[in-house]
């Protein structure tokens, strides 16, 4: 856990090689995109051009690495998808990217410190010899008061020569010049600038070491050509002649290892310094390539519409089909929803239906039961009241015909009893059997 804690990454985001975009702090990628936001739509008001390069870097124990690094041409298109853009930025892991971005600004660097270090030794050169000469005479402290305007014209010359140079760039622009850190990567019109303004104070120098120079041989000049003397109407025999001739002999020798030294200090600046301009207009041709900045441009940006219209139909496309799925999860769960409901709905109507018939038929047979009971009731009544009337009149049918009955068997019986009686007291006797059968 302690290790974890101490070998702790850092990651910030660093803006180098600027040209035109004014340099801000910019702490992490959504401070990347507002600030690329601004300067994008500040080059779009003044109708500009400016680029630079973004870097992504991790800093750990084990040392800083490069995760993720873009050019960036602005303006851009105000429509520009700046968040997709700039994506990459939020990485903390390493991304593929163009390091060639980064090896041409070392290879300007490496060129600019080779000049500068060619520029000291001829310097140094020129010192050592000058520390050689000592033997021979002192060199002089003149006062170049008197020759400053020769100094400031000569100059002036010189520094019309080197504005004149193509790789000098325009001040006329009234843009603010940017001092780009040594430690960050230097652009193509910003190693133009410091080439141009290292050699320009190269050349001040060299033309107050030439200045100085010419000072010295006009002054032993003008000692060999004017020597000193008391009156010219002295004669010859006065003048100590013997030391004068020595002394001559000694200040031409003099003379003669200073023009030396100053031809060939001068020969030699000359030709370092022909080589050296030759070599950087050189260089500063090869990476010039602005001729190539609208077709390779045009591309870039054409391949980037065409992905962002593909990308754009991807999405569309794939938004079509979410929202048909969607739709169609959602038509297919509204579906299930009013079968559900209506199935429900059923089954609550069949029951509440089955309940209320269930009452209606308790309730009809309870009504049909009891009215067939009072019509069982009613009918059960007649037949009572009929069976009463019935047993009534079978009584009384009864009882009359029973009176009848008894009434013709009385008659009947008498009849029989008289007749009896009358054939007891008569002579012949028939036989009761016979006489029923």
């Amino acid at each position: 856990m302690f290790e974890g804690m101490f070998n702790k990454k850092k990651y910030r985001i660093e803006l180098s090689q600027v040209q035109n975009i004014r340099p801000d702090k910019v702490r992490n990628a959504a401070d990347l995109v507002n600030f690329i936001i601004g300067e994008n739509q500040e080059l779009l008001d003044h109708e500009e051009q400016g680029f630079l390069v973004v870097s992504k870097i991790e800093s750990s124990k084990k040392g800083e690495q490069i995760l993720f690094a873009q050019r960036l041409e602005l303006p851009m298109a105000a429509k520009t998808n700046f968040d997709a853009l700039l994506e990459p930025f939020y990485t903390r892991k390493p991304l593929e990217f163009d390091e060639s971005i980064l090896e041409i600004q070392d290879k300007k660097r490496n060129s600019l410190e080779n000049v500068e270090e060619k520029i000291n030794q001829a310097k140094n050169d020129i010192v050592q010899r000058e520390e050689n000469d000592e033997g021979y005479a002192p060199a002089p402290q003149l006062d170049l008061s008197d020759d400053k305007e020769e100094d400031e014209s000569d100059s002036g010359s010189d520094k019309q020569v080197i504005n004149d140079d193509p790789s000098e760039p325009s001040n006329d622009t009234g843009r603010t010049e940017i001092n780009v850190p040594a430690s960050t990567l230097l652009t193509e019109a910003a190693i133009k600038e410091i080439v141009a303004k290292e050699m320009k104070d190269k050349d001040e120098e060299i033309e107050r070491l030439k200045q100085s120079l010419r000072s010295q041989e006009k002054e032993e000049m003008a000692k060999v050509e004017n020597p000193p003397v008391k009156d010219d109407h002295v004669s010859e025999a006065i003048l100590p002649t013997p030391s004068v001739s020595s002394d001559l002999v000694e200040d031409v020798n003099v003379l003669d290892v200073i023009k030396m030294v100053k031809y060939d200090a001068n020969k030699r600046l000359e030709d370092f310094i022909s080589q050296e301009t030759a070599k950087i207009n050189a260089e500063i041709e090869a990476l010039d390539t602005r001729d190539n900045i609208e077709p390779t441009l045009s591309k870039r940006f054409g391949d980037e519409k065409e992905l962002e219209i593909d990308e754009l139909n991807r999405k569309v496309e794939s938004e079509k089909t979410e929202a048909i799925s969607t739709e169609n999860a959602r038509h297919e769960a509204a579906l299930k929803s009013i079968e559900s409901e209506s199935e429900a709905n059923r089954v609550s109507q069949i029951a509440k239906l089955t309940e209320e018939f269930s009452a209606k038929l308790s309730s009809a047979i309870k009504e049909e039961y009891e009215r067939q009971t009072e019509q069982l009731n009613l009918i059960l009544q007649g037949k009572t009241e009929e069976l009463q009337l019935r047993q009534k009149a079978v009584n009384e049918g009864m009882k009359n015909t029973v009176s009848e009955v008894l009434e013709g068997f009385n008659t009947n019986h008498g009849e029989v009893i008289q007749n009896v009686e009358r054939r007891k007291n008569s002579s012949g006797v028939i036989p009761l059997r016979q006489r029923v059968g």
